[in-house]
């Protein structure tokens, strides 16, 4: 119901104003704190990264509800330090939301609740490599327990029990590989060895945002994982592992691709 007011309401651009710089990891932690003071932000930190920065979770929800009582949408951003777009979206999301007073917005915050960890590796956002701190790519190791930040979202997650989690990322902007050539979303496929329900969620929410990004002139190409893929991806570990739809969203960078462009995929994708 919601999305089919996104474009009538212009939310997305509305939204996206708010995205298009990147900040430093400081400027990140300056932005977050600002957003509290709005009732609608609970800001708190998971833990800390392999070199000692704070990890945040930014949730917004309207308080009047009990988080509880919502559907729970839990956000990963910047895995690889050097991917802005996801922690952009985050903070244009989080921005938005946080003061909206729109009939769509508050009609949306009495259901869904946003869980966002808007920086995962903050130590290579400040370092400007792809690894954390250790060196380690945590999009490689989600299947053992090793990295700190890792462990962070797994227990933030089993805490929240979210009904659904995206994993943002930027796709390299030179790559011969085929389906790193456009913007893509992974997520779970159909799959006897799987639940139906959870393979019906991720096929039917795929197929909306294949919809809506066409609508909206956003490439996209959609890919399915089956029950016997490794868990080493995020999306893989909490959708093929503890059975939450999850999705791996992708925004293509490079040449002619700027920054707003890829904020605009992820904010449109989240909302629908």
């Amino acid at each position: 119901m919601f999305a089919g007011s996104l474009a009538s309401a212009d939310i997305v651009s509305d939204i996206c104003r708010y995205g298009t710089s990147s900040p430093s990891f400081d400027g990140v932690l300056h932005s977050l704190r600002d957003l509290q003071s709005s009732p609608r932000v609970t800001l708190s930190n998971l833990g800390v990264s392999r070199q000692g920065r704070p990890l945040p979770l930014l949730i917004v929800h309207d308080p009047a509800v009990p988080l509880a009582g919502t559907v729970r949408l839990f956000i990963v951003a910047r895995q690889h330090g050097t991917e802005a777009s996801g922690t952009v979206a985050c903070l244009a999301l989080a921005r938005h939301f946080a003061k909206a007073r729109g009939e769509e917005e508050q009609t949306l915050l009495r259901q869904l609740s946003l869980l966002m960890v808007p920086v995962a590796n903050p130590d290579g956002m400040c370092a400007g490599r792809r690894a954390n701190g250790g060196g380690a790519d945590l999009n490689r190791h989600w299947g053992g327990s090793g990295e700190p930040e890792i462990r962070a979202i797994k227990a933030a997650v089993r805490q929240h029990q979210p009904h659904a989690l995206i994993d943002m990322h930027e796709l390299p902007a030179g790559s011969g590989k085929p389906s790193f050539r456009d913007n893509f979303i992974q997520t779970i496929g159909r799959d006897g060895a799987l639940s139906a329900d959870l393979t019906t969620d991720c096929a039917a929410t795929s197929a909306r945002l294949a919809s809506w990004m066409s609508q909206c002139g956003l490439p996209l190409s959609v890919y399915y994982d089956g029950a016997n893929e490794s868990l080493n991806l995020c999306h893989r570990y909490f959708g093929l592992g503890a059975g939450i739809p999850s999705y791996l969203f992708e925004a293509k960078c490079g040449s002619g691709r700027p920054l707003a462009e890829r904020v605009r995929f992820h904010v449109l994708g989240t909302l629908v």
